[in-house]
């Protein structure tokens, strides 16, 4: 749902590279698949501390000591990606602290990955969503009327992929 939603953001502000936000939003994530799978136990004690003033990130921090974020951008790098693949990763939840050409998507990826929060979507059963800087919006040259629209968007673009995935 975050790669499809980085893309549309991607598409709305006219940015060229909406098939490098598509594949940033479905690599974002990465790291809470290799928590889930390598270290399962403690994985479900963070998701046991999730709640909806307490985002999932911060609780792994908690546990782990580091964030799936973090995890994923070191792994990303481990495994050669393109620095700016692996930076996507590491600062989708801190956008603010990334820097130069990756800039750009890992805000787009940020929007997205809140959107879908916000629409319950998501790696947990809680709810909660990360929080939306207007800083955030503004770089991105969208205001509250395109926050409206792509909320309604979504709806559409998530339907039409899941009929894909029917088939």
């Amino acid at each position: 749902s975050v790669a499809l939603c980085s893309r549309m953001i991607a598409r709305r502000v006219r940015d060229a590279q909406f098939d490098d936000a598509f594949l940033a939003g479905l690599l974002h994530d990465i790291g809470i698949v290799l928590f889930d799978e390598h270290d399962h136990d403690r994985f479900r004690v963070v998701l046991e501390a999730v709640r909806p003033d307490r985002e999932l990130h911060r609780c792994e921090r908690d546990v782990f000591g580091f964030d799936h974020a973090e995890l994923g951008g070191t792994v990303a790098e481990h495994w050669r990606f393109p620095r700016v693949v692996a930076e996507r990763i590491r600062y989708h939840h801190e956008p603010g602290r990334c820097l130069g050409d990756a800039r750009a998507i890992t805000l787009t990826v940020a929007l997205a990955d809140f959107l879908c929060g916000q629409k319950e979507i998501g790696p947990v059963k809680v709810k909660y969503a990360p929080r939306l800087s207007m800083t955030l919006l503004s770089e991105l040259g969208l205001g509250r009327n395109d926050l409206r629209v792509l909320w309604k968007d979504m709806d559409q673009e998530l339907a039409a992929a899941g009929e894909l995935f029917r088939l």
